[in-house]
């Protein structure tokens, strides 16, 4: 499915870098109900502390990186700069994006 999003994501990036998703749309899957450990959390990339989930969407980290790159060069190499090695998805609130 497609996703746009629609709100400035909440998260550990500064304002300016998390304002800069808004109107972006990429493909994207419904955040699952539970990992495949049963968990149902959400990891804070900056603090690596677990918090709960939002529900919502999660996209590819390179397809995400890749469109935001495209409005803003600047957030993107922020998130290259802080997101830790390994990181597969960014997710997004249920709020914060809709399906187009």
């Amino acid at each position: 499915m497609t996703i746009e999003v629609v709100k400035m994501p909440d998260g550990p990036a500064p304002a300016w870098v998390r304002e800069k998703w808004v109107g972006i749309r990429m493909e994207a899957e419904r955040t699952p109900a539970e990992s495949a450990i049963g968990e149902t959390d959400e990891e804070d990339f900056t603090s690596g502390k677990r918090i709960p989930s939002r529900g919502g969407y999660i996209v590819s980290v390179e397809t995400a990186l890749t469109l935001l790159a495209l409005k803003s060069l600047e957030a993107a190499r922020w998130f290259e700069k802080h997101i830790p090695a390994g990181m597969v998805y960014f997710s997004f609130g249920p709020n914060e994006a809709r399906v187009v």
